[in-house]
């Protein structure tokens, strides 16, 4: 009885182990996300824009940038700006890219 214990103990670590290193882990938009005229290589999380009114997000990442009313990627959502595009605004105050 004792020895099946061990052994569906060690069955189950096992599993759990697997799992755990085959787990996809996070990582940073891979391209260059421009906000006016500061550029962010591999951007990940959320940036603030500031300084010029209406602002330029000039995303070329493989990633989709969402432009927020808030200063920390809260609030109402402005705008999509998907891979490849330009976004001009005049609302957002940051955006949040994955």
């Amino acid at each position: 009885m004792k020895r099946r214990v061990l052994t569906a103990f060690g069955t189950l670590t096992a599993a759990l182990l697997l799992a755990a290193s085959t787990a996809t882990t996070a990582h940073a938009a891979d391209g260059v996300l421009t906000i006016n005229y500061t550029a962010y290589r591999d951007p990940a999380g959320c940036y603030q824009i500031s300084g010029f009114f209406p602002y330029k997000i000039d995303n070329r990442t493989d990633e989709n940038a969402v432009v927020h009313t808030g200063w920390r990627c809260d609030g109402e959502r402005l705008a999509l700006v998907r891979p490849g595009e330009t976004h001009y605004g005049e609302l957002g105050h940051s955006l949040y890219i994955p």
